[in-house]
């Protein structure tokens, strides 16, 4: 029986916005995803931090990875989510180095968890993915951007090149690293990656695997990351990080797999669409308001119209957020920005009519059996399971991010106004560092006092082994020196002999 590992790490890897063909060329950088480096700042703007908080103490650490796939809403790994309380979770956006408090995080809780109906825990069965909902909508603060999707039932061919992303192990065993690593990774078909060389049976028409060459791949921590593949003129989030290789996160012939996004399109659209609504109302009100309004939230943002396919409404709105009651005009605004048509693909790809790709080798010996398990040394517990709702297909799907209020708003070049909330957020920080400091440094002279102590202990074992040895061998001598002397005896007055 096969064993899978989650990559998650437990304490004890909008439309897409234009990324310029050289924030991702080739160039000499330290660090590694497994075989990754230190990602460009401001590069992948949907990647997120799914942190937890094991001891209810207000500490959070890294777990996961995710993607913003709404205004309020991240995408990540079922297997994530390791108990119902919504407390012990946040979601830090825009994140780039989870050791500085460098001021364009955004940190949100999370007041709700949806996983897929079908999914049970078993890595095999699939269906290892989630929606977190955020406490507010995320402000558009330069360096946050949601997720582009792709199209319903869309599949990558074998050998397609895309990024992997996330804080996750450097290797097998290896430490977490504070920057956000990435790696181009090539897509490996299902009809190579089902066989048994690969992973066989353990891999579902649902999954889409990546990797496999023993170099690049996601491990511990980068779980529920996404898999960013530039297709259709965007970067797009095909995949989530699911599992790897129990016994090496770049074992030869046993990629990383993710769920695969295109094959959970209608779920994902159909949860994060606020109100379902009679088709024909929705067209009828559109029609004749102009703009719908909906009174799911005192934020701000306009109605978004997409066209679904034929056996669905031929329109509907996406998200819609209540105008305040003394507005007259919308004050959303959306970030999407499509990026033009690249020359050449990351680190010296080229693009082709299928987007970023390179050959490569997928021969390999046997390696049925191998185990695999979620990326994570945590247990799951059973979450909520969502009803079954109406299934909604899609050819486009948007989402806007709202715009920071005035206080916080910032151009390039203009020094950033810090509110109440911005302050309290930066001393709550410092104050959680310098505790996480002192913690560290604790355990650090404990380690000292014990690696100390475990000398003290290895000498004093020493010196009594040698003193052992030393008796040893005067006991020997004597026996030798007794064996080889005749000593006379006598009997005394009770008929005992003795030695004289």
């Amino acid at each position: 029986m096969m064993h899978l590992a989650v990559f998650l790490t437990c304490i004890g890897l909008i439309t897409a916005t234009a990324i310029p063909k050289q924030a991702v060329d080739n160039e000499e950088q330290s660090g590694k995803v497994v075989g990754g480096s230190n990602a460009r700042p401001n590069l992948w703007k949907w990647q997120i931090s799914l942190q937890y908080d094991s001891w209810n103490t207000g500490h959070f650490a890294h777990i996961c990875g995710g993607s913003l796939v709404s205004g309020n809403y991240v995408m990540t790994a079922a297997h994530c989510i390791l108990d119902l309380n919504v407390k012990n979770y946040r979601v830090v956006l825009g994140d780039y180095d989870l050791s500085k408090l460098e001021g364009r995080e955004q940190v949100r809780a999370v007041t709700r968890i949806r996983v897929h109906p079908g999914w049970t825990e078993d890595l095999a069965n699939g269906n290892d993915i989630a929606l977190m909902k955020l406490d507010s909508p995320v402000y558009n603060n330069g360096y946050v951007a949601i997720a582009e999707l792709p199209y319903p039932g869309q599949i990558l061919p074998n050998g397609f090149t895309c990024y992997i992303t996330g804080w996750g192990l450097l290797a097998t065993g290896g430490y977490m690293p504070d920057i956000l690593q990435e790696a181009p990774i090539d897509v490996v078909g299902y009809s190579v990656c089902s066989t048994p060389e690969w992973w066989g049976s353990a891999v579902k028409t649902t999954m889409v695997c990546a990797g496999g060459d023993g170099m690049t791949s996601g491990c511990q921590g980068d779980s529920g990351g996404p898999l960013n593949c530039f297709t259709d003129g965007n970067w797009r989030v095909h995949g989530v990080v699911s599992f790897g290789s129990a016994v090496n996160c770049n074992l030869y012939s046993k990629p990383t797999v993710f769920t695969r996004v295109s094959a959970f399109s209608d779920w994902l659209y159909s949860e994060m669409v606020p109100v379902q609504f009679g088709c024909k109302s929705v067209e009828k009100r559109v029609q004749e308001e102009g703009k719908l309004k909906m009174s799911i939230s005192h934020s701000r943002s306009t109605a978004h119209i997409f066209s679904s396919n034929n056996h669905s409404c031929s329109s509907l709105v996406s998200n819609t957020l209540a105008l305040a009651p003394d507005s007259t005009t919308s004050t959303s605004s959306s970030l999407p920005v499509h990026i033009p048509q690249m020359e050449g693909g990351p680190y010296g790809y080229s693009m082709g009519s299928h987007g970023l790709s390179r050959t490569s080798d997928r021969s390999g010996e046997s390696m049925m059996g191998m185990p695999y398990l979620p990326y994570s040394t945590c247990s799951n517990s059973t979450v909520e399971r969502p009803a079954q709702h109406s299934h909604i297909m899609q050819q486009e799907f948007s989402q806007f991010l709202l715009p920071p209020p005035p206080s916080t708003f910032r151009q390039p070049g203009q020094k950033r106004g810090l509110n109440k909330d911005s302050l309290e957020y930066r001393q709550r920080r410092e104050r959680n560092n310098i505790a996480v400091r002192k913690s560290r440094d604790k355990a650090r002279r404990r380690i000292q006092l014990t690696q100390q102590k475990a000398l003290e202990l290895q000498e004093e074992n020493h010196r009594l082994l040698l003193h052992i040895e030393q008796l040893s061998h005067e006991v020997d001598m004597l026996s030798r020196y007794l064996s080889q002397r005749h000593i006379p005896s006598k009997v005394n007055d009770i008929g005992v002999e003795e030695n004289c």
